[in-house]
């Protein structure tokens, strides 16, 4: 049987599964044997020893299994996006990164992309030369800048407002 996170009774921890995931403890039970106690995603128990999470869809409320904390972390920090999954995916294929000057991209295929440059102002004025520089300054990511700034056409509730940034060509 799956113990509760807390010590309280099987009632309470069956009605407080119902109410927060529409499933019942049978239904739960019977979920952790079917996966053999294991998580879903990697085959392993929670690395912490703490019971498996119960992972759902934040918009339907769905149960889709039961996750170890890493994975179930892993999922939240992708924010359930199966497009950001994918580009993790083609990410870790690619292989490792080719160290190579500025002036050399222009001899491999995006030509073109490697001569612009990004230009981030932040709210205060203060202008960057890159996405980069401006996420050193901000102690964030360079694609929250990127988002920030307005660049993320697909996601533009990410903007924030003093934020601009424009792409200017190299010569």
């Amino acid at each position: 049987m799956l113990l509760p996170r807390e010590k309280t009774s099987e009632r309470a921890w069956d009605n407080r599964l119902r109410k927060n995931f529409n499933i019942s403890l049978k239904q739960l039970e019977a979920l952790a044997e079917e996966q053999k106690g294991l998580c879903w995603i990697c085959g392993n128990t929670d690395p912490r020893g703490e019971n498996l999470a119960i992972d759902h869809c934040h918009d339907t409320g769905v149960v889709r299994g039961l996750l170890c904390s890493d994975c179930n972390r892993a999922l939240g920090q992708f924010k359930d996006s199966i497009e950001n999954l994918e580009r993790a995916i083609m990410y870790l294929k690619k292989g490792p990164a080719k160290l190579i000057e500025l002036d050399e991209w222009v001899t491999i295929e995006h030509e073109e992309r490697a001569r612009w440059r990004t230009i981030v102002t932040d709210p205060n004025g203060k202008t960057f030369r890159s996405l980069q520089e401006a996420a050193e300054e901000y102690c964030v990511h360079s694609t929250t800048i990127r988002d920030w700034a307005g660049f993320n056409k697909g996601r533009p509730h990410l903007a924030k407002e003093g934020w601009s940034g424009e792409k200017v060509f190299t010569t």
